[in-house]
């Protein structure tokens, strides 16, 4: 397991990597992130340049990247549906579950999108409440305006 340490629009990030893919995107002052830092060095991981690019307005350079996933298959299915979502587009919870053809599931989904590990690569923050309300957020509210501003939208527009 190698862990990294990246700059943001949000701030500064740990990555997790292993197995040659990312497993893991955490806020890099958060608890997990303390705890995971705990008896390892922090150094450079073939995700740390496509974050900085991202940062610096490569808004695709996420979407490119291997990444790992633990989840029941529930979880798995919703959070590749969610990674389907291209930058400059918003989605809703409901959307999400008829994308998988569970249209019922929409409180499910939405417990699945909380407990997304790649939050930004598998975005997260491009999920909309009902009527496109910005809904909720793992890293907050302020967050989520953030990057979706950073990706050239302002609370939602251009749902799909």
């Amino acid at each position: 397991m190698f862990l990294d340490e990246v700059h943001s629009p949000i701030g500064l990030l740990g990555l997790v990597w292993r197995d040659d893919a990312l497993w893991g995107v955490h806020r890099a002052g958060s608890d997990r992130w303390r705890a995971l830092r705990e008896g390892h060095s922090v150094s450079p991981t073939p995700a740390g340049p496509a974050f900085e690019r991202y940062a610096r307005g490569e808004l695709g350079a996420l979407a490119r990247l291997p990444i790992g996933l633990a989840g029941t298959d529930f979880q798995v299915q919703v959070w590749r549906a969610l990674h389907a979502v291209p930058v400059g587009q918003t989605t809703t919870y409901g959307a999400l579950a008829s994308t998988i053809g569970r249209p019922g599931a929409t409180r499910a989904v939405g417990t699945a999108v909380g407990r997304n590990p790649l939050a930004l690569v598998i975005p997260c923050h491009r999920v909309l409440a009902a009527g496109g309300r910005l809904g909720g957020f793992a890293w907050g509210l302020d967050a989520k305006r953030v990057l979706l501003a950073h990706e050239g939208l302002r609370d939602g527009a251009a749902t799909r």
